[in-house]
C-alpha cells in the first residue's frame, strides 16, 4: 500500500504519506473530490484488486483437491468405538463398545 500511495499521491511528502498510511481515518478530513482523498481511494482500490485476485486464485486449490478425493463409505454407525447406529442402537456387527469391555 505505501508504494501505491506514492504512485497515486506524488505531490505529498513521504511523511504525509506515512501519516495517511498509519491512520486511514486521517483521510476523512479531506472532502470527497479532493485529490488527496481520491488518491488514497485509488491506492486502496489497486491494493484490494491484487488481494482479491490472489485470494480467488488460491481458493481454487481446495476445490480442485475436493474433486479428486476418494468417496469414503461412512456407513450407519455413529462411531467405530461404540458400535452403535445413528439411533443409539447396537449395530449388527456385534462389536462390544469400549465402555462395556471388562
Amino acid at each position: 500500500m505505501p508504494g501505491k500511495l506514492a504512485k497515486h499521491l506524488p505531490q505529498l511528502s513521504e511523511a504525509d504519506r506515512e501519516a495517511l498510511f498509519g491512520s486511514i481515518t486521517d483521510v476523512t478530513k479531506y472532502p470527497r473530490g479532493n485529490p488527496i482523498r481520491e488518491g488514497v481511494i485509488d491506492a486502496y482500490d489497486d491494493t484490494m484488486k491484487i488481494l482479491c485476485i490472489a485470494a480467488t486464485c488460491l481458493s481454487i486449490v481446495p476445490v480442485l483437491f475436493s474433486l479428486i478425493m476418494p468417496q469414503w463409505y461412512l456407513g450407519d454407525k455413529q462411531n467405530a468405538v461404540d458400535a452403535t447406529d445413528l439411533c443409539g442402537e447396537r449395530s449388527e456387527d456385534g462389536e462390544v463398545s469400549m465402555e462395556e469391555q471388562p
